[in-house]
């Protein structure tokens, strides 16, 4: 018997076998949905582009990226809004002319190995992102991953 399978991401769909293609489930056919788009091809992150702005808030419910593409100013990541999901990876990609203080909501917090939360950009054009997991069990952004100066 031979399967025939799908790899999104980091998930495994069964899509048949050799004896014909399996009925997909409500939720499997949910998932598909929500990964691939009506061409055939893989959806990205769901992305909110910025310009300036002297405070920004992620929504969860709508957003996995913020881009803030031209910072000219001192900002506050403000606690996010909408639902966050669990272990979920949220990103912001930041660019500013110039070094630009960032200040941060509570809810975000560091822990020893990344530590302390990012407090300034790079400037100079240079592209800086920042993730964060969110962590139900504590209603906390957990810093996760920083790669700077691009």
């Amino acid at each position: 018997m031979r399967w025939r399978w799908i790899l999104l991401g980091v998930g495994l769909v069964i899509l048949g076998t050799s004896l014909g293609w399996a009925a997909l489930s409500t939720q499997a056919e949910r998932t598909l949905e929500s990964l691939v788009a009506p061409d055939g091809t893989l959806k990205g992150p769901r992305i909110t582009a910025v310009t300036d702005a002297s405070t920004v808030t992620l929504n969860c419910a709508t957003t996995d990226q913020v881009n803030i593409t031209a910072l000219a100013q001192g900002v506050t990541l403000a606690n996010p809004s909408g639902s966050c999901k669990d272990g979920k990876l949220y990103k912001f990609r930041i660019k500013s002319a110039a070094s630009q203080t960032i200040t941060w909501g509570a809810m975000f917090r560091a822990g020893t190995d990344i530590t302390p939360l990012f407090a300034a950009t790079t400037g100079s054009n240079k592209t800086d992102y920042l993730g964060f997991l969110y962590n139900a069990a504590d209603t906390k952004m957990d810093y996760a991953a920083k790669a700077v100066g691009f």
